[in-house]
Order: C-alpha cells, then structure tokens, then sequence
C-alpha cells in the first residue's frame, strides 16, 4: 500500500461561491452566539467582558439551556406577564433546532465532491457519536446555504428582540437588589 495515499489530506476542489456562502453563514452564526452570551449576561446581570469571558468556551446547547433556565428561575417574580416564558421555550427549541440542522452541519462537516452528470457537487458528511453514531450526507446547495443564513439572521433578531423584551424586568430585579 502506498503510504502516501493514506496521508495525504483530501480538499474539495476550490468553489469561491460555496465557500463564500460557508463563510457568510459561519459569521452570522457568531453574531447569534453572541447575542445568545449577551442574553446570559443581561439575565445575571454580568459586565459584557466578564459575560465573554464566562461564555467562551460553552457550546451553543450549553448556552440556551443556561439562559432558559435563568429565565424559568426568576419567572416566579418578574418574567409573568406576556408569556416571556413559553417565548422563550419557544425561541431556545428554534435555535436547538438551527444548530442541530445547519451549524453542526456546516461547522463540523467533512466537504467532499461528488461528480453527478458532468458537473462537480459539494457534499458534506457529517457523522457524530455523542448520543449514538449518526450521520448525514447533504448537498450543499444554494437553497441550503440560503435556508441557513435566512434562519440564523432571524434568529439573531429574535434573540435582539427578546433581550430588549427582558430590560424592564432585568431593571426590576435590579431595583429589588438595590433594596
């Protein structure tokens, strides 16, 4: 056997219009991790650098969960009126559900390219353990690609939208410190 064979790493071929929609959806998806670290940082009323720095190394699941349960937790005082609660269930399964399909997806899949009637088409396998091994191959198309940025910017708005939702209840909770 050749040893050169076995070592030799496997790139797909260069794509600059795959790779950019990679690329814009990888950066939209930190700014959604980002709004999700502010979020923790708003409900336990932490400075933003320190909020960064508590952040960092958590997964997205982590995170959500965090912030869910913070939410849940002071429901009993001050998150009662307006359904913030159910909104909240319902904004962290969204996002579960967007890391599960695109972010996994894309972040830790393995691209390879599969030649299909003349024409070079972008796969990415992407096989997990935790849970049970599980896989999935997908072509990347451009719906895909654009099904993942359209859900991860209305994700970052949402998320904007629920921490502007929570600062007059935050400001409460603060007051009630103060006391």
């Amino acid at each position: 056997m050749d040893e050169r064979k076995i070592f030799d790493p496997k790139w797909p071929p260069e794509n600059p219009k795959t790779e950019a929609g990679i690329g814009r959806f990888v950066i939209a998806w930190g700014v959604l991790e980002r709004e999700i670290d502010m979020a923790i940082g708003d409900i336990y009323r932490l400075d933003p650098a320190l909020t960064g720095s508590i952040t960092a190394n958590l997964g997205t699941k982590a995170k959500i969960e965090i912030f869910q349960s913070a939410v849940h937790i002071e429901a009993r005082g001050f998150f009662k009126k307006g359904n913030i609660v159910g909104d909240v269930d319902t904004l962290v399964s969204d996002t579960s559900t967007a890391s599960n399909e695109h972010r996994n997806f894309l972040a830790h899949g393995q691209p390879v390219t599969v030649l299909l009637d003349k024409e070079e088409n972008w796969f990415v396998k992407w096989v997990a353990r935790k849970g049970g091994l599980r896989g999935r191959m997908g072509r990347l198309t451009p719906v895909l690609m654009e099904k993942a940025l359209t859900e991860t910017h209305e994700l970052v708005k949402r998320w904007n939208d629920m921490r502007k939702r929570l600062a007059p209840h935050i400001e409460a909770m603060n007051a009630v410190d103060q006391l």
